[in-house]
């Protein structure tokens, strides 16, 4: 596998930070800006399945284009969404604290890994080299809610409500993106 250089590395790490909260506005402004009860939708909405297309063909090209990749990916039901100004966001409760962990994360590690600073290493240092059990129960107790909450949900045994989902896809998507930062883009092995 081709080892990434540090200025190509720079470059990623500085897309996927600009990227991630560009997204995450973009999920807010949309409904924002859009008159209010324009974006409803129904429950029947499935994940990694283009379910409203004929909906986003009547939206101006930039909410077409934001509601059409949050329906690439999410379910879009509208019981599990958050509604801004009357109109349903892009993605579900959970999707949305998924981006929002993303987007907070990415460019908190960015920043603190550009200003040197002792916290990122005292994370880098202690959680990935030192205390690797550590490190492996707080990715537990950050991803076991997220999956308990689905599939207590799925198997009909409870039904969650949309602040438990978000909470869920904030800290799941939280120490992910942890991961991700240090094992993908610290490492240069993207």
């Amino acid at each position: 596998m081709k080892t990434t250089s540090s200025k190509e590395m720079k470059y990623i790490k500085i897309f996927l930070v600009i990227s991630s909260i560009a997204w995450f506005i973009s999920l807010i402004i949309a409904p924002l800006t859009l008159p209010e009860n324009t974006v409803i939708l129904g429950d029947e909405g499935r994940a990694n399945i283009v379910d409203y297309a004929g909906l986003w063909n009547k939206l101006p090209l930039y909410h077409r284009i934001v509601y059409f990749i949050g329906d690439l990916g999410c379910h879009q039901k509208a019981s599990r969404s958050f509604y801004i100004n009357s109109n349903q966001m892009p993605v579900c409760s959970r999707c949305t604290g998924i981006f929002l962990g993303i987007a907070i994360v990415l460019p908190l590690f960015y920043f603190l890994e550009y200003f040197r600073s002792t916290i990122y290493k005292a994370i880098v240092e202690n959680l990935f080299s030192k205390h690797r059990t550590l490190f492996i129960l707080l990715y537990i107790l950050f991803t076991a809610p997220l999956v308990a909450d689905g599939l207590t949900q799925t198997l009909g045994l409870r039904e969650s409500t949309n602040l438990i989902r978000f909470i869920t896809g904030l800290m799941f998507s939280s120490i992910n993106s942890i991961v991700f930062y240090h094992y993908l883009l610290e490492e240069g092995s993207l």
